[in-house]
């Protein structure tokens, strides 16, 4: 299937996912098209998971999440983006890419301004950046209004670290793109290269991997927040579980409201409401499959499935 955005997200105006019935209920496989069959394998390893595995029972109706705010927006296509969030504890501004670094200042500035000091911003580079780019910029969004964390404002792991080590505290660092295997997490726990690490369920191969990793984490003393990776209603609710067994009690605000981006999504059960979002899992609207249904794309996904399955049974 294939959903269109309110807004291009990470290059994209629609996003691809395929969904599929198993025992426990429906799951989603939606590998980014410059994803590897190696990369992808591990998605499919997720899905499968979800679908036919044994996954926790979240112990709480609702997760807390941030608002995602795409890059280059005016004025009043963030206010568009807001009012999809309302009563939400934090806000995530996508920032370098196709924006100036001026025009990243304003969309910081203003986000603070309409939001007020009870709000905290984080802002999300990709990698954007090199490292003494990095040194010089990342203070100048502290200075604007960010006052939770940087995520991914370098590449590399070593670049990371050496960051987190010239800012001394200015702001935390997160790391997301670092983590993308999980033998990578526990490179950037030993590198001590990040307070924060973005998990994702699919693309770190599914809930198992996840818990494992947030436990290694608390050890370290470094914090975790669950994300999305763009995914549909079902994998969103995915992610809202992961992140309710990791932390029940206070579980920080992630990246899974992203279903406000979609101009309709495949059910309506994982929009933010009151800054969270439902544990439970996701049946989609029959009417929505068959809108979002995309024949033309049904071989290129038959092919990937059928080549990570392969990968899966070696």
């Amino acid at each position: 299937m294939r959903l269109p955005l309110r807004n291009r997200f990470r290059g994209l105006d629609s996003r691809e996912a395929v969904l599929f019935e198993g025992p426990n209920g429906w799951t989603e496989f939606s590998p980014f098209d410059d994803y590897s069959i190696d990369q992808a394998t591990r998605w499919l390893k997720a899905s499968l998971e979800y679908g036919w595995g044994e996954t926790p029972e979240p112990t709480i109706p609702n997760v807390p999440v941030n608002a995602t705010i795409p890059g280059n927006l005016n004025p009043e296509k963030i206010d568009a983006v807001l009012a999809k969030f309302t009563g939400v504890q934090a806000v995530k501004i996508k920032v370098g890419g196709d924006s100036s670094h001026s025009a990243d200042l304003e969309v910081i500035r203003y986000v603070r301004s309409q939001l007020g000091e009870n709000v905290r911003i984080r802002v999300d580079l990709n990698a954007f950046l090199d490292l003494d780019t990095a040194t010089d910029i990342v203070p100048e969004y502290v200075e604007a209004g960010v006052d939770d964390y940087v995520e991914q404002p370098v590449a590399s792991v070593p670049a990371l670290a050496e960051l987190r080590r010239r800012l001394a505290g200015v702001v935390r660092i997160a790391a997301d793109e670092s983590v993308r295997r999980s033998a990578d997490a526990y490179q950037v726990l030993l590198a001590e290269a990040a307070d924060v690490l973005v998990l994702k369920w699919q693309p770190l191969g599914g809930f198992e991997e996840c818990q494992r990793i947030a436990r290694a984490a608390a050890k370290s003393g470094v914090s975790v927040t669950v994300s999305s990776a763009l995914e549909t209603a079902v994998g969103l609710a995915a992610g809202a579980r992961l992140a309710a067994s990791i932390d029940s009690e206070t579980p920080t605000p992630g990246g899974l409201g992203t279903s406000a981006l979609f101009v309709s999504d495949i059910s309506e059960a994982v929009l933010p409401n009151a800054g969270v979002v439902s544990t439970a899992r996701v049946i989609p609207e029959e009417a929505a499959l068959e809108e979002f249904s995309a024949p033309d794309i049904r071989t290129k996904w038959r092919r990937r499935i059928s080549a990570c399955y392969r990968k899966l049974e070696v």
